[in-house]
């Protein structure tokens, strides 16, 4: 039985992803977080003090502990944009992002006129799908920064989303010239490419960025999507698998690798895979499906019910064939087959 590979590029991914895990702090940051708290102690009453640990916080993706330091900033003082902009930030990246609408709005009706500012509530607009108000935001941050990569960026999904991909090639080239280094623009003119057939088009934009970030494990796993495009197996693997080196919450990616093991007739190593896929993803049907079959083949019958279960109580496009999956395990099984979910919802 053939699997099916599943392919993700681009902005959408980014937007809808699971948080990042938070990496481990180096000798440097921690000194300086350290240095923050010393000041905090000394002068508890002082919010600019806050402020300044929470922002180092956020670099190190601690976005609850800065939220709490951000909060008490404000007890001190509410009155300042810029404490409200960055509790903002943090509330998206937990993807509060309703909470971050309301911070972020006031900063701005405390005349924060920045454009990472006006960048933030586009983003956040684009988020909620309201395409409209996003672009109005947009090009109030162009407006204050003429050449502020992000908020092009950003148009460029947006466009993107709403169907105007020449729009979106010209705002995306745009974010690419003015900040070479923002590798998400590459990704995402890639994903327009490859949405268009045009993968040597694509395959040049990663190419690009990696200059820049060859350990971006989005560029990687484009990259390894080009290759499965282009039927070369070897290098799709290959590219794949550093993916997920450098960001194992990838769970496409996961998922992909799994396709190439299942393919191959090695369920074994398949079935980690797709575990892995689950394990971040937990409502991922298609990988549950996969992760029962390789159960199913290496004969731990109880264990892919589980999975198929899984699939059923998911109620996707995988129903029918996982209830026929349980259904000849039950066979297999007799009267050791346990009881699931699955069998009240058969047809």
């Amino acid at each position: 039985m053939l699997g099916l590979f599943l392919f993700g590029c681009g902005s959408k991914q980014n937007t809808e992803k699971i948080p990042e895990v938070p990496k481990e702090n180096t000798f440097t940051e921690n000194m300086k977080i350290k240095a923050a708290t010393a000041a905090i102690t000394q002068s508890p009453n002082e919010p600019e003090n806050y402020y300044k640990r929470a922002l180092l916080l956020q670099e190190t993706k601690q976005h609850p502990a800065a939220v709490a330091d951000l909060k008490q900033a404000l007890a001190l003082d509410s009155l300042q944009g810029k404490y409200w902009l960055a509790i903002a930030k943090s509330e998206r990246a937990m993807l509060n992002v309703p909470k971050a609408i309301i911070d972020a709005q006031k900063a701005a009706e405390l005349k924060e006129e920045s454009p990472e500012l006006f960048t933030l509530m586009g983003e956040l607009q684009f988020i909620m799908r309201d395409y409209g108000k996003a672009i109005a935001y947009l090009n109030r941050a162009t407006k204050v920064a003429p050449f502020y990569s992000q908020a092009f960026y950003y148009r460029g999904l947006v466009y993107t989303e709403s169907g105007d991909t020449a729009k979106a090639i010209t705002n995306l080239q745009t974010a690419i010239e003015q900040e070479p280094e923002f590798v998400d623009s590459y990704n995402q003119m890639a994903a327009i490419y490859f949405g268009r057939k045009e993968y040597e088009l694509g395959r040049n934009y990663l190419q690009g960025g990696m200059r820049y970030a060859p350990d971006d494990a989005m560029l990687n796993f484009n990259m390894g999507m080009y290759y499965v495009y282009q039927n070369r197996s070897d290098s799709a693997e290959t590219l794949l698998r550093r993916a997920v080196h450098y960001d194992r919450t990838l769970y496409v990616a996961h998922f992909n690798l799994g396709q190439f093991r299942f393919n191959a007739g090695n369920y074994r190593e398949a079935e980690g895979h797709f575990r892995e896929a689950v394990t971040v993803n937990s409502v991922y049907a298609p990988a549950w499906y996969f992760l029962g079959l390789c159960q199913e083949y290496t004969g731990k019958y109880p264990e892919a019910l589980e999975s198929m279960n899984q699939v059923v109580l998911l109620n996707s496009e995988y129903l029918e064939p996982a209830q026929k999956e349980t259904e000849k395990m039950r066979k297999r099984m007799g009267d050791n087959a346990p009881k699931t979910k699955a069998d009240s919802l058969k047809k």
